[in-house]
């Protein structure tokens, strides 16, 4: 079943949600999959992660690259909801559409990077509240000047990203 915008499901594993991830693991090396709509098939809404303990609030994961999104899904299943989106003019319909309690957004995307998606969130009295952690490769990128909460750096201290988003979720309004 591929899920579609603003559908929710009951409890599934996000990775069988997306049908291009078994594509992408049956496909050639070094090609991508051929599958129809295995990219940026629109925002969707997966179940998130039960360690991170913080009831049903929305978390949106924002990034243009598909693996990311996913791993991010997965360690994140179990008892909030997760969103995705795969830039960012994508993902500020999503926010103020569903209203997510947390962005985790990457900053370099298509379409509107990161930084400006955080400015539009904090610029919009709407969503203004909502936590935005900017996700990063980039070592010299400065969270505050766009007014994101937090910075997580890519690669991925999984420990570390799962007490910053149980931080941020606990103390989401």
């Amino acid at each position: 079943m591929i899920p579609s915008k603003g559908q929710q499901y009951e409890r599934y594993h996000a990775l069988e949600a997306m049908p291009y991830d078994r594509a992408w693991a049956s496909a050639e090396p070094g090609k991508a999959p051929t599958t129809p709509g295995h990219r940026n098939q629109g925002p969707r809404i997966l179940p998130a992660y039960s360690a991170v303990g913080i009831g049903m609030k929305k978390i949106l994961i924002v990034d243009d690259e598909e693996e990311i999104v996913a791993l991010l899904a997965m360690l994140l299943d179990g008892d909030a909801s997760v969103l995705s989106a795969y830039d960012g003019e994508q993902a500020l319909e999503m926010v103020r559409e569903h209203q997510p309690e947390l962005v985790l957004t990457d900053v370099m995307m298509p379409r509107l990077d990161g930084r400006a998606l955080c400015r539009l969130i904090r610029s919009d009295p709407a969503t203004a509240r909502t936590r935005v952690i900017l996700m990063s490769a980039g070592r010299w990128l400065d969270a505050g000047e766009c007014g994101a909460d937090g910075l997580i750096h890519k690669p991925f201290d999984i420990p570390l990203l799962l007490q910053t988003v149980s931080r941020y979720l606990k103390d989401a309004a």
